[in-house]
């Protein structure tokens, strides 16, 4: 999202890793909140080009969701991890 960056430089703004993205080969999780400055479309996007990615989406969390959502985010990771 370019509004996230603004205060940042025009460098990082216009930065496209996703392509970058695609070259990942082990499982990633990605986590976002619906509170978060970054958009649940960025996250979907970040994982729609890591090819063996999975979105957990936390409802009642912004950034600290490891706060916020401590058991259901433990549950996740652990399972993750596994």
């Amino acid at each position: 999202s370019r509004a996230l960056f603004t205060g940042l430089g025009k460098e990082l703004s216009a930065y496209n890793y996703y392509d970058s993205l695609k070259k990942l080969r082990f499982p990633l999780l990605v986590l976002g909140g619906e509170y978060d400055v970054i958009p649940k479309i960025a996250l979907t996007r970040i994982k729609d080009n890591l090819p063996s990615a999975r979105l957990e989406w936390f409802q009642k969390s912004g950034h600290f969701i490891y706060l916020e959502e401590q058991e259901r985010f433990q549950k996740i990771v652990s399972k993750f991890v596994k």
